[in-house]
C-alpha cells in the first residue's frame, strides 16, 4: 500500500494528507465535545471586564484579550477576541479552536479561531473575531492540532 501511495503524484499525496488531517481534527473535536477541561485551563467569562493573558504550547504562543458582553438573563452573549499568534517554525498546518464550557467545565460548543488551511503553513498573525456565546457557557478554553512539514520518504 505504501509503495502505491509513494508512486502517486505529489498533489495526490498532499490531498490525501489534507483529508486525513481534517478527519483527525474532526475526530478530536468530536471526542472532546462534552469532555471536562481541567480547572487551571478554564478562562472565566466576566461580564464587560477585559481579560488579558497569554497561552504557550509547544506549537504556538498567543497573547490575547477577551471581552464578554452578556445578552441578558437568558445567558449567552458575544465574546470579542483580539490576539497575536506566534506559531513555531516548521508547521505545515495548524488549527486553533476556542471552546465554550459549562459550569462543570464540559465543552458545549467550539468555534475555529485560526485555520489557514492544509499546506499553507502557520504564520504570525493578528486575530480579531467576535463569537456568539452559548447560553450555558461560563468559561472558555483553547485546543489545537498542528502538523509539521515533513517530506514523504520513498523506499
Amino acid at each position: 500500500m505504501w509503495n502505491r501511495l509513494a508512486s502517486q503524484p505529489p498533489a495526490c499525496r498532499s490531498g490525501l494528507a489534507a483529508i486525513l488531517l481534517i478527519a483527525a481534527a474532526a475526530a478530536l473535536v468530536f471526542a472532546c465535545s462534552g469532555a471536562a477541561v481541567k480547572p487551571e485551563q478554564r478562562i472565566p467569562l466576566a461580564a464587560d471586564a477585559p481579560y488579558a493573558s497569554e497561552v504557550k504550547t509547544t506549537d504556538y504562543s498567543m497573547e490575547y484579550e477577551l471581552v464578554y458582553k452578556p445578552a441578558g438573563a437568558s445567558g449567552g452573549g458575544t465574546l470579542q477576541f483580539n490576539g497575536k499568534l506566534v506559531p513555531r517554525r516548521g508547521l505545515d498546518s495548524m488549527t486553533i479552536w476556542i471552546n465554550f464550557l459549562d459550569a462543570e467545565g464540559k465543552t458545549i460548543g467550539s468555534k475555529t479561531l485560526y485555520s489557514p488551511g492544509a499546506g499553507r503553513g502557520a504564520a504570525r498573525t493578528s486575530l480579531e473575531q467576535t463569537f456568539e456565546v452559548p447560553p450555558d457557557a461560563v468559561s472558555v478554553a483553547f485546543t489545537h492540532i498542528a502538523r509539521e512539514k515533513r517530506p514523504i520518504l520513498l523506499d
